[in-house]
């Protein structure tokens, strides 16, 4: 413990470093420089995915569509044709 103690006292009377006056610029200004990349991927990327949701809303507008027509069921047993006695029914 004696030898921790006499590091730390060598350790205090050494000078402080030059370096470490400029540690939080450097810092500071590569975490700017982060965000601003980061920044600058997702709103491309937001504007990418907002141009792809129009294209496919056009593009389902514009294309036809196949008529569709409903199945017959009965308005007391609507999900019938759904339930699992019925679709295990018609595997085997």
């Amino acid at each position: 413990m004696d030898d921790l103690d006499g590091a730390f006292l060598r350790l205090r009377s050494l000078p402080v470093p030059a370096r470490l006056a400029t540690l939080e610029t450097v810092v500071m200004a590569g975490i700017d420089a982060e965000r601003s990349a980061l920044a600058l991927s997702s709103r491309t990327a937001l504007s990418l995915a907002a141009l792809l949701a129009l294209g496919v809303g056009m593009g389902t507008t514009v294309l036809p569509g196949g008529s569709v027509v409903a199945a017959p069921g009965s308005p007391l047993f609507a999900g019938s044709e759904l339930a699992p006695s019925t679709l295990l029914a018609s595997v085997g």
